[in-house]
């Protein structure tokens, strides 16, 4: 559970050899700025408190990661290459499998049930291969035009 907030913490932190303006660095070796970082951080916070919440009802639940999900969509979290899954009730890390239908990317185990549930739309595409398959490296998703 806490693999997510770990992960990302560690790659937004404070870059010391930049004096000033104070910049932080995140996933891809990109520099945010502090605010920009705090709202990171505090999206990572919820979804750790949340998962970590045994009790969470239903309802409580869906909520909350639709509104996580918003926000991760709108710091460029979301259904990226390996970044956060995007399905809005997963946000798992990790999202290597992109989806040739929805132009996103989402975790392993997403990737699974949807292949399983949309086989049908794959058999339309024609190729014969999965609907969501996996990328390995970020050449290859940059040539989808999913990179930030």
């Amino acid at each position: 559970m806490g693999k997510i907030h770990d992960r990302f913490k560690a790659q937004v932190q404070l870059v010391h050899q930049q004096p000033a303006p104070r910049q932080y660095l995140l996933h891809g070796g990109r520099t945010v700025g502090k605010s920009y970082a705090v709202r990171i951080a505090r999206l990572l916070n919820t979804l750790d408190s949340m998962r970590r919440t045994p009790n969470l009802g239903t309802m409580e639940r869906h909520s909350t990661m639709q509104g996580l999900a918003g926000e991760a969509k709108k710091l460029g979290l979301k259904g990226r290459w390996n970044m956060l899954c995007n399905r809005t009730q997963c946000l798992a890390p990790d999202a290597v499998f992109y989806n040739r239908g929805s132009y996103a990317f989402y975790c392993a185990s997403c990737a699974r049930e949807l292949n399983r549930v949309n086989a049908r739309d794959a058999e339309r595409l024609g190729d014969g291969g999965p609907l969501l398959r996996q990328i390995v490296n970020a050449e290859e998703a940059a040539d989808l035009h999913c990179m930030p």
